[in-house]
């Protein structure tokens, strides 16, 4: 009887056992399955986090590529959400949306497989006139003896009636700056009523007594020279106005292979007006007289451009927008063509005088003594000869033409 309870004993101490040990499988098969779910999550919410750090950082890479289009100007819109672009394992897609005050707004969204993220940022357009300076060479600028720079407002009224001061010392304004992407020279005596402003790292250089009113601190940015598109029209042939003659061209666009104006003649342009020219040349004595009333007037040169003794051009309302002139030349690279502003051996009474701008990207432009300028010059190089005057018409700033569109971020946010 004994023997029989022990054995017993035995077996409900081994089934006691069995059970606490199934108990512990069952516990560790429970704990193992929350691990591996709480693993697998984890590589979920992983992943996940991945693929929206990644779907971000495509959507500001869609922004800047919008920024980028809006800048070179294009809209900034850039596919669409039926038809994204794919990059770097996402689709995303760039909305824009113009504002009040000249604003833009970027909307750039990318999705991965996973994740969706939004980027959005408001810019706005900084005015950026083209003409901002008296004068402004690219490579570098240089103003001889008694060269001189100065500013007015045409809008306000002619130059001489802004005019104060007497003598050498008589200027209108102290707008007058001239400006370079590389270094300035300013020789003995030259004056510049304004700044003179070398590109950056590069310096400008005043020598004896020449006269710089405003600051000589370097840009901290090079500028852009934006090229020309020349329209393209078909050539009628050459336009010769004869010795003492008079010829009316205008409105609308032509394109001429030669446009020559004799001694003594007139050339009357009525705007708007688009003017092509394989060469252009007004000869001493000649008026180039725009009627600006409907418009303005664009003067393309392709090649040579000569201007003789005593020639003027200017418009109606002696406004220097209502003149733009645009030389292709590269006489920098092609000696032979000539960019020549020349008008030999005149005092400052001679009236050989320009009331406009000139854009010439890739030339060299001589403004000869005694040139007197009302407007602007931008070039690839300027040299400003003895007694050569530029008065820049601030004007300009607000109504002449831009170049390169520049916005300004105004706002950024990610959008859950």
């Amino acid at each position: 009887m004994k023997r029989s309870r022990l054995s017993r004993s035995k077996r409900a101490k081994r089934g006691g056992a069995l059970v606490m040990i199934s108990v512990l499988v069952v516990g560790l098969a429970s704990l193992s399955v929350a691990m591996i779910a709480l693993t697998n999550g984890s590589r979920m919410e992983n992943r996940v986090s991945k693929q929206e750090l990644a779907a971000q950082a495509v959507a500001e890479a869609g922004i800047n590529l919008s920024y980028r289009s809006l800048a070179s100007g294009g809209n900034g819109s850039i596919g669409s959400q039926q038809t994204p672009v794919a990059y770097d394992g996402a689709d995303y897609w760039v909305t824009q949306a113009n504002g009040l005050n000249q604003t833009v707004t970027l909307r750039s969204t990318a999705q991965t497989q996973d994740a969706e993220s939004t980027v959005e940022m408001t810019v706005q357009l900084v005015a950026n006139p083209l003409f901002q300076w008296a004068a402004f060479g690219d490579d570098a600028l240089h103003m001889d003896s008694n060269a001189f720079t100065d500013s007015y407002v045409s809008n306000a009224g002619s130059y001489a009636s802004q005019v104060s001061g007497s003598g050498a010392n008589a200027y209108a304004d102290d707008g007058g700056d001239v400006g370079s992407n590389g270094s300035i020279l300013m020789e003995q005596n030259s004056k510049v009523f304004g700044d003179a402003v070398p590109g950056p790292a590069n310096v400008a250089t005043v020598l004896g007594n020449a006269q710089l009113a405003g600051s000589s601190t370097p840009a901290p940015d090079t500028v852009d020279m934006p090229p020309i598109t020349l329209p393209a029209v078909a050539s009628s042939g050459a336009l010769v106005v004869p010795i003492g003659g008079t010829q009316t061209i205008g409105p609308g666009t032509v394109h001429y292979s030669q446009l020559l104006a004799q001694k003594n003649s007139t050339l009357n342009v009525v705007g708007p007006a688009t003017i092509i020219c394989d060469t252009f040349q007004l000869r001493s004595n000649t008026q180039m007289l725009i009627d600006a009333t409907n418009g303005k007037v664009e003067l393309y040169v392709v090649n040579d451009f000569l201007l003789n003794s005593n020639a003027i051009m200017r418009s109606n309302d002696y406004k220097p927008k209502n003149l733009e002139i645009k030389l292709l030349s590269d006489n920098v690279i092609d000696p032979d063509i000539d960019v020549d502003l020349n008008p030999d051996d005149l005092t400052f009474d001679s009236n050989s005088k320009i009331y406009g701008t000139i854009y010439a990207p890739n030339a060299k432009v001589e403004i000869d003594s005694n040139f007197e300028l009302f407007g602007s010059v931008v070039a690839r190089e300027i040299d400003l000869d003895s007694n050569s005057k530029v008065h820049f018409d601030e004007t300009l700033l607000t109504e002449g033409p831009m170049g390169t569109p520049e916005y300004q971020r105004v706002a950024w946010r990610v959008i859950d």
